[in-house]
């Protein structure tokens, strides 16, 4: 009898240490993909800005003074916007680890550059198109010359006009796992109803999907591609 007991004890001490195993895979399983999700929220607003200071570079018909690579990435400096820092994307994770929304710029016939969301035009709070580059409101126009008789007055000169909207959404992943998104710097969330893991292990992308440097016989720039399949080159400078 005390034989069988010694047997029975083995057995579910067995058990019990596969079980702990099993239970400690999930949690090193799970630790692991939190992490990976909080690093791509952090790529993805990083992209965010980096995509809403390139609109403003090529409005501004601004350009590259320097490109340097990093361990993160690269750091891009404009003569006038200042240094950009371009992450890469987090390493050996796919779809099912993580994957970024589908968020991205478009221009439109006006000139200025929009975002989207899912392929859809992202708006501010009132409805209007959320734009990504800052331009300036265009001047007022002169005053009209008083008429002549006596002492004419001068004509008032008209206002300067206001400088354009445009701000870069942020994103965040709430407590089911969807990911939400905010045009008011984050002083309002809305859910955007995309899942922060995908099915399948499809490619787990981020929004910035490759930065080249170009040399042809139009001369030498960098060229920024999104996942949208969007393609902005940009000038450097030559010495």
């Amino acid at each position: 009898m005390k034989g069988m007991k010694k047997v029975l004890l083995a057995g579910m001490l067995a058990m019990v240490g596969i079980a702990c195993s099993d239970y400690q895979e999930e949690l090193d399983a799970l630790e692991y993909r939190i992490t990976v999700l909080e690093e791509l929220v952090n790529v993805v607003n990083n992209e965010l800005v980096t995509i809403k200071t390139v609109t403003d570079v090529i409005a501004d018909g601004d350009y590259i003074t320097d490109v340097t690579e990093n361990d993160e990435g690269f750091i891009i400096t404009f003569k006038s916007h200042g240094a950009i820092q371009v992450k890469h994307g987090a390493a050996g994770r796919d779809g099912q680890d993580a994957q970024a929304p589908s968020i991205t710029v478009e221009q439109d016939p006006d000139g200025n550059w929009y975002w989207k969301l899912d392929g859809k035009w992202l708006t501010d709070n009132l409805g209007n198109r959320l734009r990504s580059n800052g331009v300036d409101g265009k001047d007022g126009k002169d005053g009209v010359d008083g008429k002549d008789g006596k002492d004419g007055k001068d004509g008032v000169d008209g206002k300067d006009g206001k400088d354009g909207k445009a701000v870069a959404p942020q994103v965040r992943i709430n407590d089911t796992g969807i990911w939400e998104i905010s045009t008011d710097s984050g002083v309002s969330w809305t859910s955007t109803g995309t899942p922060a893991t995908g099915n399948d292990g499809a490619d787990g992308n981020t929004l910035v999907t490759s930065i080249v440097v170009v040399t042809d016989p139009s001369g030498t720039y960098v060229r920024i591609t999104l996942i949208s399949g969007v393609t902005f080159d940009i000038p450097i400078a030559t010495p």
